[in-house]
C-alpha cells in the first residue's frame, strides 16, 4: 500500500474484526502505533467494536483507556455506546449506567437502547426504572420512541408485578 493512514489502517482492521480475527486487530493496531501513524477516533471505534463482538471484556477496557491516557483521543459518542454495549453484554449492567453518568456528552437513542437491552436480557428492573426516568431529556431528540416507551409503560404500572419495566423493555426494545 503505497500510503498508509489511520482510515487505512482502520479498514484492514474492520475486515479482520468482522471475521473474527481478533489478535489481527490488536496486532496491526501495535504495528500501526509502532510506525508512528496515531490511531484516531475511527480506529479506536473499529478496535472497541471488535473487542464487544468478540466478548474481549478486559481488552474492550484497555483500549478504552488508552484512547485518552496514551493517545490523547477524548472519546466520542460512538466508543461510550460500545463500552455500554459490552458491558451489557458481559452481565455489567451497573458499570454501564455509572460510565453513562460520567459521560461529558449526551447519550443518544442507540446508547440507551444498549443499556435498556442489558437491563432486559439480565433482569435489572431497578436500572432499567432510572433510565427511564432520564428519558425526559432524550424524548426531545426522539419524541416517537419515547412517547411509545411512556404509554406502554404506563399501561405496565397499572399491572402489580414487580418486574413490570422488564415487561416494558420486552415489548419495546
Amino acid at each position: 500500500m503505497p500510503e498508509r493512514n489511520p482510515v487505512t489502517w482502520s479498514a484492514i482492521m474492520a475486515a479482520y474484526g468482522m471475521h473474527g480475527n481478533f489478535g489481527e486487530v490488536f496486532g496491526l493496531f501495535e504495528q500501526m502505533a509502532d510506525e508512528g501513524i496515531l490511531p484516531d477516533g475511527m480506529t479506536f471505534t473499529t478496535v472497541l467494536t471488535a473487542c464487544s463482538h468478540g466478548g474481549l471484556t478486559d481488552t474492550e477496557r484497555k483500549y478504552f483507556e488508552m484512547m485518552e491516557g496514551r493517545f490523547g483521543v477524548m472519546p466520542r459518542l460512538e466508543h461510550y455506546t460500545c463500552m455500554v454495549d459490552m458491558f451489557g453484554q458481559a452481565g455489567c449492567v451497573d458499570e454501564a449506567k455509572a460510565l453513562i453518568e460520567g459521560m461529558e456528552v449526551e447519550p443518544d437513542e442507540a446508547l440507551w437502547g444498549a443499556l435498556l437491552r442489558a437491563c432486559k436480557i439480565h433482569g435489572k428492573a431497578e436500572v432499567a426504572e432510572r433510565v427511564y426516568g432520564r428519558r425526559l431529556s432524550a424524548a426531545s431528540l426522539y419524541p416517537d420512541k419515547w412517547s411509545r416507551l411512556h404509554i406502554t409503560q404506563e399501561k405496565c404500572l397499572s399491572k402489580s408485578d414487580d418486574n413490570n419495566l422488564l415487561f416494558l423493555l420486552h415489548n419495546q426494545v
